[in-house]
């Protein structure tokens, strides 16, 4: 059985297509994607026009110079099957509810400690910990790479240009 889920994300990853009809707004990009987004435009009847998948985000982010573009592929990427027609919200309300009723029916405090007990963490509370462990170190090492590349930015740009999420891989690209 597929889960109503999944068939939500399958659906909305089908569904979206970020359409360009101005081909200056593909400066950047690999011709083998600027061809793959038209021939996608076809399918899609957008002739002549160039229409962007959600299997599109990395090459987007990643080599696009247009920043709005970017910013479009990134919120769409990251707020997959959260709203409209394909909203996963109820769905994961349901799920998040029949897990904890589970947990209790089996005697646990939640179900993360469910999830947790035979396994090597044994607790939530070491699971959270671990990967505090982790998260930690890797913030501080995030905040020390965007200092760097918000320097050279502010160099190549304005001191007014504030990186983003969807600058992170452009920035990393043209400059390290």
């Amino acid at each position: 059985m597929i889960n109503i889920e999944c068939l939500n994300l399958v659906k909305y990853r089908n569904d979206f297509a970020y359409i360009i009809d101005d081909e200056k707004r593909l400066k950047g990009l690999p011709k083998k994607t600027i061809l793959e987004a038209a021939n996608e435009a076809k399918k899609r009847r957008f002739e002549g026009k160039w229409a962007f998948t959600l299997n599109d985000v990395s090459t987007v982010l990643t080599y696009a110079e247009d920043r709005d573009f970017r910013q479009q592929m990134y919120q769409a990427y990251t707020s997959q099957a959260s709203s409209g027609e394909f909203n996963n919200i109820p769905v994961i309300k349901e799920i998040i509810k029949i897990r904890s009723e589970k947990a209790h029916l089996l005697g646990f405090e939640s179900f993360a400690a469910y999830q947790t007990a035979n396994v090597m963490a044994k607790t939530p509370q070491n699971a959270i910990n671990t990967l505090m462990n982790i998260w930690e170190p890797a913030i501080k090492k995030f905040k020390k790479e965007l200092a760097e590349i918000q320097s050279i930015a502010n160099s190549e740009n304005s001191k007014d240009f504030k990186i983003e999420p969807w600058d992170w891989n452009f920035m990393q690209e043209k400059f390290m």
